[in-house]
């Protein structure tokens, strides 16, 4: 039986003294739905803004919880504890809210009142494929830990298609910043990102459809067919800095460029044996440039990572998705030494949250295939080995196609080890609709019920 609670975010500086994040209260939740803005988000420590919703296994107790919101997701909650939700999104009360835990997070992530679709005054929505319809993992409270699934529908191709646009007037402001050859890459990367989201909501792409879903001042910018794949296999004559490294590997030839820890001589592409390690104490996110961007953020980051010696402490490999051009923003999926266990971060102009965690070795000497994917329904799910899972619901962070890796090395040089790294968008099929379990009869309120048909 899993407890969900509404609460505020913990800022924990103590489980990793080198790197504080934000969490959910007691350091033990199983799963989580941030509801913050990105400004909430970017703020590092300090008195918490905003809340989520957190699932734990057993009961908890906590200054940051504001309501203890029960078990069972699909029960009515009492006007205490929808006022509760209420003053924790900012709302007023005499806003309507739904009644039950499951139809109010669905009115959060799917009606245009409760959400923005550029994230900077609430919460952005969930969003869809034709392919895949969209769905939400909340671990918990149902057997696979989505808690509800649906075919694509107006309501869920505005939803997405209002975040692409707010994504889209974002990159081309940014593009249009830059050099002229440079801001041609990224003109091309766009033209890439306008056939990716037709292809994920359509089946089809063309002209009139491309001018149909951009935003109206860019009308008439164009398409192109999305695909991507890149990879480096980290292979140099003699010892070369990462950010000097030209990529080699399949559809190679992109560069590295440094986000955090920015001295370059930290990650090092090793003549022999071929491969990518730290040199030295420290902690350091590197990301493709935009010769690797990819078509959409709807993409998968591999790499073989180990730690070759030191202590059990304070040590991190891990690779990243949905990387932000000019910030240090994106999702990372890790391995960590101290206190073993696996988790997805959500990381926002420097500051970081855990959305997920679990127990897993990180041994010396062991080489681990990490692959964190982030998919059109805004899943995370990061596989260790092409077996141990976990999954993260997060739609904070879109729009963004570059991907990367991060480190942490607490005590002695060249211990955290990159190879075979690759990325790749994942491309969406025309044709039907794969929807393994819909959600049952009755779920949403009067909001869903009339708008759900499509």
């Amino acid at each position: 039986m899993s407890h969900l609670y509404l609460a505020h975010w913990e800022w924990d500086t103590t489980s990793i003294p080198d790197e504080p994040r934000w969490r959910g209260p007691n350091g033990e939740s199983v799963s989580c739905l941030d509801l913050r803005s990105i400004p909430q988000r970017a703020r590092a420590g300090g008195p918490p803004e905003g809340v989520g919703l957190f699932s734990y296994t057993t009961p908890q107790s906590s200054p940051l919880i504001l309501s203890d919101l029960g078990t069972d997701i699909e029960a009515n909650l009492s006007v205490p504890q929808k006022n509760a939700i209420k003053s924790g999104l900012g709302l007023s009360q005499s806003t309507p809210i739904e009644d039950t835990p499951l139809q109010i997070i669905r009115q959060i992530f799917l009606d245009p009142a409760y959400y923005d679709p550029t994230g900077q005054t609430k919460g952005k929505p969930l969003r869809g494929s034709k392919l895949k319809g969209t769905y939400l993992y909340l671990k918990g409270f149902t057997p696979d830990g989505f808690i509800f699934k649906e075919p694509l529908s107006s309501l869920i191709e505005d939803s997405t298609l209002a975040v692409f646009r707010a994504d889209y007037m974002r990159n081309r402001n940014f593009a249009n910043g830059l050099p002229l050859a440079k801001k041609q890459v990224w003109l091309d990367t766009m033209n890439r990102m306008v056939g990716h989201e037709m292809r994920k909501l359509y089946g089809t792409m063309s002209d009139s459809l491309a001018d149909s879903i951009l935003p109206d001042l860019y009308k008439g910018d164009g398409w192109a067919v999305p695909r991507t794949t890149i990879g480096d296999t980290f292979v140099e004559a003699s010892d070369t800095d990462l950010s000097a490294h030209t990529a080699t590997g399949p559809n190679g030839g992109f560069g590295w460029e440094n986000v955090a820890g920015t001295t370059a001589s930290w990650v090092q592409v090793k003549a022999t044996p071929d491969n990518a390690q730290t040199t030295t104490t420290a902690n350091l996110i590197r990301r493709v440039d935009s010769g690797g961007n990819l078509s959409g953020d709807e993409h998968h980051c591999q790499t073989d990572v180990s730690r070759n010696g030191g202590a059990s402490g304070s040590r991190v490999g891990a690779v990243c998705t949905r990387m932000a051009s000019a910030a240090d923003t994106e999702y990372v999926g890790l391995l960590q030494a101290n206190g073993t266990t696996a988790e997805i971060v959500e990381r926002t102009a420097g500051s970081d949250a855990q959305l997920t965690t679990t127990s897993h070795a990180f041994d010396i000497d062991t080489v681990y295939v990490i692959r964190l994917t982030s998919d059109s329904a805004d899943l995370h799910q990061l596989v260790i080995d092409a077996s141990d899972i976990i999954n993260s619901t997060d739609t904070s962070i879109t729009g963004n196609v570059q991907t990367g890796i991060r480190g942490r090395n607490a005590d002695s040089p060249n211990d955290i080890i990159w190879d075979d790294f690759e990325a790749a968008d994942i491309v969406a099929a025309s044709g039907g609709l794969f929807l393994p379990h819909l959600y049952g009869q009755g779920v949403g309120g009067p909001f869903f019920q009339d708008r759900l048909q499509g």
